[in-house]
């Protein structure tokens, strides 16, 4: 179990990208039996779910391809949260927690587009590196605008195009 344990400290620190994550889930059965013992997860049991469950009911990588920024986001969260329970040491690795909580706050509450990739990853690599997190969060908004126009006031809902 030692590499199963190594993939998700690789991810949990950034060195290991989603893509290849997602592949390991599928492909690994030891790192099924990790993420899925009752044991090792205990720190769920009052949720009533394991890890490896949740990861696969909640982002279904069979359809979902986990490229996007709240599918990076919860599967670091959950991971990270494993290996803290088992005291199992790792360098913490903020990105994915950066890029979801800017994402939340540039969205406005009338757009759901939480699992568009396109949007999202292409707004966080154009945010100039230099502006202060209060001016990054307005260059966000105002980049949202430009890209969602409305005429008067903004819809109460935006349907989902398919």
């Amino acid at each position: 179990m030692k590499h199963e344990i190594e993939v998700i400290v690789d991810y949990v620190e950034g060195k290991l990208n989603i893509t290849d994550f997602r592949e390991e889930f599928l492909n690994n059965h030891k790192l099924k039996q990790l993420l899925a013992n009752k044991v090792i997860a205990a720190c769920y049991k009052n949720y009533n779910y394991n890890i490896y469950d949740y990861l696969y009911r909640q982002l279904n990588p069979k359809t979902n391809h986990w490229n996007n920024i709240y599918s990076r986001y919860v599967v670091w969260f959950n991971l990270k949260t494993f290996l803290s329970y088992n005291n199992i040491p790792f360098k913490d690795y903020t990105k994915y927690d950066e890029d979801y909580a800017f994402l939340l706050e540039i969205q406005p509450s009338w757009l759901d587009i939480i699992d568009d990739q396109g949007i999202f990853d292409k707004i966080i690599a154009e945010v100039p590196k230099d502006l202060s997190k209060t001016k990054r969060i307005q260059w966000g908004k105002n980049k949202l605008k430009e890209l969602f126009r409305y005429d008067k006031t903004y819809p109460r809902w935006i349907q989902d195009p398919e």
